[in-house]
């Protein structure tokens, strides 16, 4: 289990080292889904699929964060930071091991 912080922004979580193939394809359909939005709400939206342990005093609940109706910069820099964090996490994983 990996462990991300980031102080600055006030938001931690955990994402597991290990997928079940469904579990992998859950997350790349949530990616493929959102086709034609930025890749950081692909990767916002995909992510609530493997994150665990979510705190944020700013983003209480992923799911219930409404990107059209919220202005704050903070939350935009939270959503930003975690979908390159998650993103950064699963294409490790997928990267074959150097022989």
């Amino acid at each position: 289990m990996a462990h991300y912080a980031n102080e600055e922004l006030g938001v931690e979580f955990d994402i597991a080292d290990r997928f079940t193939v469904r579990e992998q394809l859950v997350f790349r359909g949530k990616v493929a889904e959102s086709f034609g939005e930025s890749v950081f709400v692909r990767y916002w939206m995909a992510g609530q699929t493997v994150i665990q342990a979510w705190s944020c005093d700013a983003v209480a609940d992923m799911a219930a964060l409404d990107l059209d109706a919220t202005d704050n910069m903070n939350v935009a820099e939270i959503v930003a930071w975690t979908a390159n964090t998650v993103a950064g996490h699963m294409n490790r994983l997928e990267t074959p091991p150097k022989k």
